[in-house]
């Protein structure tokens, strides 16, 4: 939290007021999930496609990578072919990412 000095005369007395962050709330208190489910997965994908641009096959291919696969948008643009498995399962094909 941030604190403001206030000069209350010209004597030079002050007292310390303290003032909130506007984004102070907690994550949980704004929304009560963390992830998107199938279905709002589709609706962005559906919106991609309608818009008919000129990258709309990629961008609609990549959210659903993302998805899929839970990877943040660096490591998608860090990714590689050679990271790539295309002998496993669909689902499976690229590798989890490690944590820690």
């Amino acid at each position: 939290m941030m604190k403001q000095l206030v000069q209350l005369t010209k004597v030079g007395k002050t007292e310390k007021q303290e003032r909130k962050s506007p984004n102070s709330r907690k994550y949980s208190e704004v929304r009560t999930r963390e992830h998107l489910l199938p279905e709002e997965v589709e609706a962005m994908r559906t919106a991609i496609k309608k818009l008919k641009g000129r990258h709309a096959h990629r961008d609609s291919t990549l959210i659903l990578l993302l998805y899929r696969h839970g990877l943040r948008v660096a490591e998608a643009v860090a990714l590689r072919w050679e990271q790539i498995d295309f002998r496993r399962s669909p689902r499976n094909k690229i590798p989890m990412r490690q944590v820690g």
